[in-house]
C-alpha cells in the first residue's frame, strides 16, 4: 500500500532525529521502498579517488548479488546511470534518459552485469557531494521502466533527503558554533562578515576555521562546504 501524503511527511521530519549516518540510512531506505515499488534499493556512498565503498545499505540485495568492492570497481565507470549524473552531482536520473533500449541491450556491460544481475531499469538519486565522492540511492527493477510519475516523486523528497543527511555529516564533525560558521561561508560571507552576524571576532572566525579544516582534513573555504554537502 502506497504511503499517504502525512505519513512520507512524518518519515522526513523523523529524518532529523537519527543519531548516525547507519540509521538515516536504514530509515530512508524504509520511506523510498514504500514510495517507490522496485525490487532492490540500495544507499551508497561511494570514495571514487581512493575506490572505496565508504557506506553501503540496501534492501531487497542478497548477498550473493552484492559481489565484492573489487568487482564493482572493475566496471563502475560503465554504469549508464552512473554517467548522467557523475560523481559530486545531484539529481533524480533513469537508465532510460541516459542510453536507449537499444544501446543498452547491445552494450558488454548489459550483457555481463546488468541482465545477469536483473538490473533491467535503474533510478538514481544523488545529493550534492565533494567531486570524488557519490552519495545516491539506487532503485532498480527487472520488469519495467521508472514512470514521470516516479521520477517527479523522487524530485520532490530527495531536497529533504539530502538537507537531512548533510545536517547529520556535519553535525557528527563539528561543534555547534562552527557548524554556524560554516553556514555563513556557504552563504558567501566574508570572515568580517560573519563575525558581525555571530558577534564575535574576525579572529575567533578564523579560529573556528582552522579546527573545521582540521577536522575536515579540507585547505580551503570551498572544499570545507563541499564536505558537509
Amino acid at each position: 500500500m502506497q504511503p499517504t501524503l502525512d505519513g512520507i511527511i512524518s518519515s522526513l521530519r523523523q529524518l532529523d532525529e537519527c543519531r548516525n549516518v547507519d540509521e538515516f540510512a536504514e530509515r530512508s531506505l524504509d520511506l523510498l521502498w514504500d514510495l517507490i515499488p522496485c525490487h532492490a534499493l540500495s544507499f551508497n556512498e561511494l570514495d571514487h579517488a581512493h575506490r572505496r565503498f565508504d557506506l553501503f545499505r540496501s534492501r531487497g540485495v542478497s548477498a550473493e548479488d552484492e559481489g565484492s568492492d573489487e568487482e564493482f570497481w572493475s566496471y563502475a565507470d560503465d554504469l549508464p546511470i552512473c554517467w548522467g549524473l557523475p560523481p559530486g552531482g545531484a539529481g533524480v536520473i533513469r537508465t532510460r534518459d541516459v542510453i536507449s533500449r537499444r544501446a543498452l541491450d547491445s552494450s558488454r556491460i548489459y550483457s555481463e552485469v546488468l541482465r545477469p544481475f536483473g538490473c533491467e531499469h535503474e533510478m538514481k538519486v544523488a545529493f550534492e557531494s565533494p567531486p570524488w565522492v557519490s552519495r545516491a540511492f539506487i532503485f532498480t527493477r527487472s520488469d519495467s521502466a521508472f514512470t514521470d510519475r516516479e521520477l517527479e516523486r523522487a524530485r520532490l523528497v530527495a531536497p529533504h533527503l539530502s538537507a537531512a543527511y548533510r545536517r547529520l555529516r556535519a553535525g557528527k564533525a563539528l561543534t555547534e558554533r562552527e557548524g554556524e560558521v560554516l553556514e555563513l561561508v556557504a552563504r558567501g560571507l566574508a570572515n568580517r562578515e560573519i563575525a558581525t552576524a555571530l558577534d564575535i571576532s574576525p579572529g575567533t572566525v578564523r579560529a573556528h576555521l582552522e579546527h573545521v579544516f582540521s577536522k575536515l582534513g579540507v585547505r580551503t573555504r570551498t572544499a570545507a562546504v563541499a564536505a558537509t554537502r
